[in-house]
């Protein structure tokens, strides 16, 4: 099953990566818009990435190494990711970001370079 980055929803902020990422994936442009974390189903791992001071390299793989997203986010940029499998969400600049995974905000990443894992139904990792 593909899975694509469901929305960016900062007309603004959105950079060359995000635009090509949609334009790469254009079922993601027919999708419904993106399920808040809180609402969504469990079973799933929901992904809010939100740039709040500089831009910021992303790359969001599946466990076995398919690339699902991987580009620069500008300063503004917000991007959810839903997706029924384990991921993992590499960063390059964390400290530039906010993160919520599953409703839950994620403190603490530091300023290096960073690998976080997620499986539907488990704690976080990394």
């Amino acid at each position: 099953m593909a899975s694509h980055p469901v929305g960016s929803t900062s007309a603004a902020g959105k950079s060359a990566a995000a635009h090509k990422a949609a334009a790469r994936h254009p079922a993601a442009a027919s999708r419904p818009a993106a399920h808040t974390a809180a609402g969504h189903a469990s079973a799933d791992v929901v992904i809010l990435l939100t740039v709040v001071s500089e831009a910021c390299w992303a790359d969001l793989t599946t466990a076995g190494g398919a690339t699902i997203f991987q580009g620069i986010l500008d300063l503004g940029a917000s991007m959810t990711w839903t997706e029924p499998q384990v991921v993992s969400l590499r960063l390059g600049n964390p400290g530039a970001v906010t993160l919520t995974v599953n409703g839950k905000p994620r403190t603490g990443l530091g300023s290096d370079p960073v690998t976080l894992s997620r499986a539907p139904g488990s704690q976080s990792s990394g």
